[in-house]
């Protein structure tokens, strides 16, 4: 008969990948029936949460990353993935936008439409090249995308206010990032396909994106609120899940950084003699600094501390 302490440490192991309980299951529960106290018949919190963040890490691929700079590399290429899934998202909200347009009016789409259209398809295939690997190819396919994004600038705007602010920097950073992947040895995203699904989800949870589809306005601040809340939520469940996996933490930041930038423009290209960033500008500048410093730092030390296990 199964001691009861063995049986509840092999429904840990069960957070490990299949292949790696087969592996080394028995040598790690016969290790911890080895250490256990007379009489114990529950791990201890310490090995159990050892137990579930190392299943977690190794369904991650930590252990095939055994370099700081890997870990970097992997960051940067998630990073891209994120980006060009929030500059999907808000071309998705566009053609969607267009789509509607035409149902009530049957005549041949504008050559704004068509660019509209056009981003969105082409974001979409950018996607799925860069998640599969293909680098040179979501490069040039990005450019493109960019290209079709200065034909359908953003008009998501209430009262004068910008509600994608970051709008138009996702494909550009995309480019810079996926340029530097283009000499490292990164590998392709896992069930890389899915990465599509992943647009429509973007939709729904960055802010402003959904917001352009929804008349009057009130429902559109409502729904912007609620974003926010939500985007705020994912941003820390990043930073939390860099105990699992470093790279996420540093990812979310690269995600985030086109969105301050535009606050940052608007005073330097704008700005007249004796003028100062507002105080909306300077809030939100605090509070993307504190999060990049957050994301950094946390990404940095996880970085240093799983390549050392």
């Amino acid at each position: 008969m199964t001691d009861p302490l063995e049986g509840r440490y092999r429904r840990l192991l069960r957070s490990y990948p299949r292949a790696y309980r087969q592996e080394r299951a028995d040598e790690i529960v016969s290790t911890l029936m080895e250490l256990a106290e007379p009489g114990q018949r529950h791990p201890t919190v310490r090995e159990a949460a050892a137990l579930v963040l190392g299943g977690l890490r190794a369904r991650a691929g930590a252990h095939r990353r055994h370099t700081p700079g890997a870990v970097w590399a992997g960051a940067l290429h998630l990073g891209v993935l994120f980006l060009l899934v929030d500059a999907g998202a808000s071309a998705l909200a566009q053609a969607i936008k267009v789509v509607v347009s035409l149902g009530g009016y049957p005549r041949p789409p504008t050559l704004m439409q068509w660019a509209y259209l056009a981003t969105a398809v082409l974001i979409g295939v950018t996607v799925a090249a860069a998640a599969s690997g293909r680098r040179h190819l979501a490069l040039a396919l990005t450019v493109l995308a960019i290209v079709a994004q200065h034909w359908a600038p953003d008009n998501t705007t209430m009262n004068d206010v910008p509600l994608i602010s970051g709008v138009l920097w996702p494909l550009p950073l995309a480019a810079v990032g996926t340029a530097a992947l283009l000499r490292r040895q990164v590998p392709a995203a896992r069930h890389a396909m899915r990465w599509l699904i992943a647009i429509p989800g973007a939709l729904i949870i960055m802010p402003t994106q959904l917001p352009v589809l929804f008349s009057p306005q009130s429902w559109a601040w409502s729904l912007f609120r609620h974003q926010l809340l939500l985007l705020l939520a994912a941003l820390l469940a990043c930073l939390l899940y860099g105990l699992v996996d470093a790279r996420i933490p540093i990812a979310a930041g690269i995600l985030m950084l086109g969105y301050p930038l535009a606050p940052v423009l608007d005073w330097v290209l704008t700005w007249p003699p004796g003028s100062g960033l507002s105080d909306w500008a300077v809030g939100v500048l605090l509070t993307y600094g504190a999060f990049f410093a957050a994301t950094f730092a946390v990404g940095t030390l996880g970085a240093r501390w799983q390549t050392r296990r």
